[in-house]
């Protein structure tokens, strides 16, 4: 049983690359696609390209993303990122480290807050907000919390984070940095359902 579920695995990942080289020879059009007709841009790179999805609670959308280099803990990795809907109703996250981000279309409201920093919130308040539209080149550094207010649906090219630190939610206290509450992400009821394309075969 044990060899038929690794045989069947191992095919999978064949056919994950078989479809990632047909997006390549496509790539021209698919360029083309993603200014002029975004949602068959979507359609084509979801089903061709390696991606991890995140659904929420009623398993619609939330977060897509495309990666263009291996998840390894060596190296920053690239990826595209497709962001469907705001953050509103869930607890601002933390990453695993610092990341950089350039906004290609749409754009968000980003909250930065940094957790448990009692002299940043006594400067500050509970958080710092700005507008970052297409052409915005953001660094976000390690430590930081933040959520998103979607200004339409957003593509964004990031050079992420080394891996291995986990991700977090934040119960963040209006203004005592003292009393903040971390959960791991596997804790966090709303974190959303992840699905990744290579484990599926279409």
């Amino acid at each position: 049983m044990c060899y038929g579920n690794n045989m069947v695995y191992f095919l999978k990942l064949v056919f994950a690359l078989i479809k990632a080289l047909v997006a390549i020879a496509l790539s021209p059009i698919l360029c083309v696609l993603f200014y002029k007709w975004n949602k068959a841009f979507l359609f084509l790179m979801t089903h061709l390209w390696p991606n991890l999805s995140i659904l929420d609670e009623n398993n619609k959308l939330y977060l897509r993303r495309f990666f263009f280099s291996l998840k390894t803990k060596l190296h920053r990795p690239l990826f595209l990122h497709y962001i469907a809907q705001s953050d509103k109703g869930r607890f601002g996250h933390s990453h695993p480290g610092s990341f950089h981000t350039y906004i290609l279309k749409g754009g968000y409201i980003e909250s930065v807050y940094y957790p448990r920093d009692v002299k940043f919130r006594k400067e500050n308040g509970l958080c710092t907000v700005k507008a970052h539209p297409p052409g915005s080149k953001l660094f976000n550094p390690d430590g930081h919390v933040h959520s998103v207010d979607l200004l339409a649906p957003t593509w964004s090219f990031v050079r992420g984070w080394i891996r291995g630190k986990p991700w977090f939610f934040w119960d963040l206290h209006p203004t005592d940095a003292s009393k903040d509450i971390s959960i791991e992400s596997n804790e966090y009821k709303m974190k959303g359902k992840e699905v990744e394309s290579w484990t599926k075969w279409w």
